[in-house]
């Protein structure tokens, strides 16, 4: 009986650290998501301010 509660135990424990670990790798992917889009609005960003800041100086 013990044997069997030790197993389950141990498959409990192996099932918690898999939930941890996709949970984990889901909120990296969105958070490698979230700064992909952060880099490419900040790369549009700086794209944008040069052509503005030469309007401006040509004003």
């Amino acid at each position: 009986v013990t044997r069997l509660k030790i197993g389950s135990s141990v498959l409990i424990n192996i099932c918690n650290a898999f939930e941890v670990t996709y949970h984990v790798y889901n909120t990296r992917k969105l958070f490698d998501k979230i700064r992909l889009e952060f880099s490419s609005l900040a790369t549009l960003v700086l794209k944008l301010f040069p052509s503005a800041r030469a309007k401006l100086t040509w004003w």
